[in-house]
């Protein structure tokens, strides 16, 4: 928010990189973390954290040509299934995340509420606790943005007709 440093994910877990200086510093809780987001006073992050399963070891081989080609090279991978995905928050200097609700790409907006996506739809939640709901007219939709003045959402939404992707924006109530 005060523009001397970015939090983004390295797919594992949320950093804060500072341009003037280089330097990348792990945020403590956000492990498991994609998609963050500044509040807008900086106090918090809302992300995306991944509940993961068991651990699982496997092996993929790589052929030449079709399936019974010749082996090129045999890769073992440790994977963990994702079970669940939930909002929380963990302040800038970590801490012990807070989990919201189920869903995923969080998006801060007025009033100290928080939008993101849930099964094809955009809902939201304040932080300061309360049910979620759904925001009406963005069924189908995905990847929430709050305009800076707080009064529109901005959001993708699916034409499953011609598969394609078109942006909707709905005013959000004050």
């Amino acid at each position: 928010p005060e523009g001397d440093r970015v939090v983004f994910s390295d797919g594992i877990s949320l950093r804060i990189w500072n341009p003037s200086t280089g330097d990348v510093t792990p945020i403590p809780g956000g492990e498991d973390g994609v998609n963050p987001a500044w509040s807008p006073t900086g106090e918090w992050i809302a992300f995306e954290q991944y509940a993961r399963g068991p651990e699982e070891d496997g092996v993929c081989e790589y052929r030449q040509g079709d399936e019974a080609g010749a082996l090129l090279c045999l890769e073992q991978r440790r994977t963990w299934p994702t079970l669940g995905r939930a909002i929380a928050l963990v302040p800038p200097d970590g801490g012990e995340p807070r989990i919201l609700t189920e869903g995923s790409r969080p998006a801060w907006g007025p009033g100290g509420r928080v939008y993101y996506e849930r099964g094809r739809q955009i809902w939201s939640v304040d932080v300061d606790g309360g049910d979620a709901a759904p925001v009406p007219s963005t069924e189908e939709g995905f990847q929430p943005a709050v305009s800076p003045d707080g009064r529109w959402l901005a959001f993708a939404r699916l034409d499953t007709l011609s598969s394609t992707s078109n942006i909707w924006i709905v005013e959000l109530e004050p």
